[in-house]
């Protein structure tokens, strides 16, 4: 009888130990949804409401500290309360407002245990490459470690994952963080992440424009590279993202058709069409004036006005290079010394400005 008796007590015991694990697992699935749906908002160019995150970080505090989850529960907590801490300071960098440092430094901590665990959990969606894409995104952007961002995004990029193989292609063009310059090596990082087509984002797009803007602008290329074909294929790419999500804005769709007409117009092909498929779409003043500048109905001073109004609030590359590239194609040089100086002067600019030297070599 006695037996029976512990026997029941027992069962009893890991039967509510199950089923509080069960409430905990449930509880962790809540968490979870609440931090993707953050993400999803702030994916979309959208902010959102990060009110509940500190309950949500001290939620899963409570989880990790009393040892109630299983080990890779544990790590899926860590995880995401890393995530709830980075979502916090994402929406303060959105709003201009200061960064909070604590929770900056206590997510990549996070992310550090998840990483140093070195296993995926899949049905969390914890990945330990993205986690480490993840991190090098916060401690470039939220602390300002460099040094400590290409650590983390050359280990993600030997993992082979896109965002870090563009992330580390582009340093391999700019010399951001004291990469070594490496143009030859920065085509191949970039050819391999436009194999992964829309897999992962935009990141297939952005590496297909800069392929194109490689060989376009550089001169390094390889036997079988052709300036046009990456540019179709950053549109073909930009226009399947946009399908997808109903926004004729992602992957930076503009951006993509205005390079798309002045890699064609090199080649003694000017396509105007794509120039007002760009008009047609939501794009603030100072787009619309140096896209209506490269169709003609606009003179350079009117739309060079309107980039130096938005330079004021915002520093604007990709508008620099455009002008600068439209006159050199045009051979006319007037501006060229301000437009390389504006790129060479802005650190966030070192990308745009490694493509333009082609045109500093060439006054």
């Amino acid at each position: 009888m006695r037996h029976r008796v512990l026997a029941v007590a027992l069962v009893a015991c890991c039967l509510t130990a199950a089923s509080g694990r069960a409430d905990e697992r449930d509880q962790l699935k809540f968490i979870i949804d609440d931090i993707n749906v953050a993400r999803s908002l702030i994916a979309q160019q959208k902010v959102p409401a990060v009110t509940r995150m500190p309950l949500v970080i001290a939620t899963l505090t409570s989880l990790i500290d009393g040892n109630r989850l299983s080990e890779a529960g544990t790590a899926a907590a860590v995880f995401y309360r890393g995530e709830a801490r980075r979502l916090i300071n994402d929406v303060h960098h959105a709003k201009h407002e200061p960064i909070d440092a604590v929770l900056t430094w206590d997510a990549l901590a996070d992310y550090d245990r998840v990483i140093a665990r070195g296993a995926d959990i899949p049905d969390r969606f914890v990945i330990v490459s993205e986690t480490e894409y993840t991190a090098g995104g916060v401690a470039y952007l939220l602390a300002g470690a460099k040094d400590r961002a290409y650590t983390y995004w050359s280990k993600c990029a030997a993992l082979e994952q896109a965002g870090c193989m563009n992330t580390v292609a582009n340093s391999k063009l700019s010399g951001d963080g004291h990469q070594t310059i490496d143009i030859a090596g920065a085509l191949e990082l970039h050819t391999k992440v436009v194999a992964t087509g829309t897999r992962y984002g935009c990141a297939g797009a952005f590496s297909a424009m800069s392929v194109a803007r490689i060989v376009e602008l550089t001169g390094v290329k390889r036997p079988d590279d052709d300036a046009v074909a990456w540019i179709e294929k950053a549109h073909q790419l930009s226009d399947d993202m946009v399908a997808r999500f109903h926004n004729p804005n992602i992957c930076s769709g503009p951006l993509i058709a205005i390079d798309e007409f002045l890699v064609r117009l090199g080649h003694h092909e000017r396509r105007d069409d794509l120039l007002r498929i760009v008009l047609g779409r939501p794009i603030d003043s100072m787009e619309t004036s140096v896209v209506r500048f490269l169709l003609g109905e606009i003179d350079e001073n009117a739309a060079r006005g309107e980039v130096l109004l938005a330079s004021l609030s915002a520093v604007e590359c990709e508008p620099h290079l455009h002008l600068l590239w439209f006159s050199e194609l045009n051979g006319r040089h007037e501006s060229d010394r301000a437009d390389l100086a504006y790129l060479r002067d802005h650190e966030a600019c070192a990308l745009d400005y490694a493509f333009a030297k082609r045109f500093k070599s060439e006054n």
